[in-house]
């Protein structure tokens, strides 16, 4: 009577009030902190090297997939389109700006969240939790650099890899296409994007579909390393 049997364990990890209620509670109250202490610091002076990457926006679009003009900063080229859209919908003011920055952070963070509560996720849901605790986390989400975008990027390609079925052979297609996307959010999404491609072809994926993730990581590192040689290594020159 007092012991646990395999059902109990089932119910315990996947459908007990602690996972499907508490969990999520302490996930929602932790985003609504991390929402406020955000914003009660988004008018904090603007660091050099933000000053620094602002001289470089409002400029053509095109001027992103290249050396940027001025004190030679680099980021990823769609991520400095983002920021170069917050820069003329907030006519310039730094805390709107940064406030943005947050929103975005938030809504990816909570949509993230909302689908690992529905799939009883615990351990998505726990990370995240704990990841918005972290005091970089609340730096990046309002730093005007493309670090948050790094982050974000690496949380969705880990979301990918979790909700994914890899037995599919379109999921394959599918993380690649995400892959690719978020390479021009983020410059180090390759390094994330690739040990998970690695990671699922290997121990994940059942015998039919190994091929197909495998040739997905093969296409994956060939675009990339293109992108590298024409893109990223070109805009990136002046910093090292």
């Amino acid at each position: 009577p007092g012991g646990m049997t395999g059902e109990n364990v089932t119910a315990k990890r996947d459908g007990s009030p602690v996972w499907t209620g508490l969990l999520p509670l302490c996930f929602a109250a932790v985003l609504a902190l991390f929402a406020l202490a955000g914003a009660l610091q988004s008018d904090r002076p603007l660091w050099q090297d933000e000053s620094a990457v602002l001289v470089n926006l409002g400029l053509d679009w095109s001027v992103y997939f290249g050396p940027l003009p001025y004190y030679d900063q680099a980021g990823p080229p769609l991520a400095l389109i983002v920021q170069d859209m917050f820069l003329r919908l907030a006519g310039g003011d730094v805390r709107i700006m940064r406030l943005a920055s947050l929103a975005l952070t938030c809504v990816v963070f909570g949509l993230v969240g909302l689908v690992a509560a529905r799939r009883r996720d615990a351990v998505m849901l726990g990370g995240l939790t704990l990841l918005m605790t972290a005091p970089e986390t609340l730096r990046y989400a309002i730093e005007l650099k493309h670090y948050g975008f790094e982050l974000l990027a690496a949380l969705l390609l880990l979301h990918a890899a979790a909700t994914l079925d890899p037995g599919r052979r379109a999921a394959a297609g599918g993380m690649l296409a995400l892959a690719l996307a978020l390479s021009f959010f983020s410059f180090s999404a390759m390094f994330v994007a690739a040990v998970l491609m690695l990671d699922i072809a290997l121990f994940r994926a059942p015998r039919g579909a190994r091929l197909a993730w495998l040739g997905a990581l093969g296409a994956f590192t060939a675009a990339w390393g293109a992108l590298y040689v024409l893109l990223f290594k070109p805009a990136t020159h002046f910093q090292f």
